[in-house]
């Protein structure tokens, strides 16, 4: 284990999911968040074993030159993550909230990544570009905010060679990735102000946005993923608009 991360270990006898064996959950060293994601794990019990990666930091321990950011320390944790266990593994950040939703839609989202062809899964997500590919599964080309992904094998092979493009991890995975995201969110964040959030948080606008929908901007979202996700369906507008107007002239 690389002397930047040390490892803690929990185990579940009754799991909720079945068929992946084990999560991890990515935090930093003496995290104050510790308490609620131990509660966030024992009423849950996403995994049979939880491996809890206390990161020390790029600020405190060498890492490679390109980790010179929250963001990209963030991106070296999750490649660390996936080099621990066999997969599929729910990859987790420590600020995850998960939903009663999540033992109603787990079995299916086991058999969906394993009867489809998936890189990777969010338990939540904001799908910015997104088409449904039935009633309960999304595939998002583009989306942000996950706390909880599901890698498999392919998905942690490509995450390993995946390119920083912009910087923005969740971004930069979905849309390089073979990405899916449920109709019905299982887990969540909350979007407040933190180290990371400055990266994307233009002039407090996005999270001003997201704060106007309150506990259900991931449930909303999430169902805009079934008409093409935020983008998509602002397109979607834009175009009836565009064509109502056009009619309109004409006649």
């Amino acid at each position: 284990m690389n002397e930047c991360y040390e490892q803690e270990i929990l185990r579940y006898s009754d799991p909720v999911f079945k068929r992946i064996k084990t999560s991890v959950l990515i935090t930093m060293k003496d995290s104050p968040r510790r308490s609620e994601y131990l509660k966030q794990l024992c009423k849950f019990r996403p995994t049979a074993r939880i491996i809890i990666l206390h990161n020390k930091g790029f600020a405190t321990c060498q890492k490679p030159e390109w980790v010179n950011s929250t963001a990209m320390d963030l991106w070296h944790a999750n490649i660390t993550s996936l080099q621990l266990t066999d997969k599929p593994v729910l990859i987790l950040e420590d600020d995850v909230e998960f939903l009663e939703s999540f033992t109603r839609h787990a079995a299916e989202i086991e058999r969906f990544i394993t009867n489809k062809d998936v890189d990777i899964y969010s338990l939540g997500s904001l799908p910015l570009l997104s088409i449904p590919v039935n009633r309960d599964h999304i595939r998002m080309y583009v989306g942000g905010c996950a706390h909880a992904w599901i890698y498999t094998e392919s998905g942690a092979r490509k995450m390993v060679n995946a390119k920083r493009v912009i910087g923005f991890h969740d971004i930069d995975i979905s849309s390089q990735l073979r990405t899916y995201v449920g109709r019905e969110p299982c887990a969540i964040q909350k979007l407040n102000n933190t180290a990371n959030s400055k990266l994307w948080n233009f002039a407090n606008l996005p999270i001003t946005y997201f704060r106007c929908f309150g506990d259900k901007t991931f449930a909303i979202h999430q169902l805009f993923g079934l008409f093409g996700g935020l983008f998509g369906g602002l397109l979607l507008v834009v175009s009836c608009i565009f064509l109502i107007v056009s009619l309109v002239s004409h006649y």
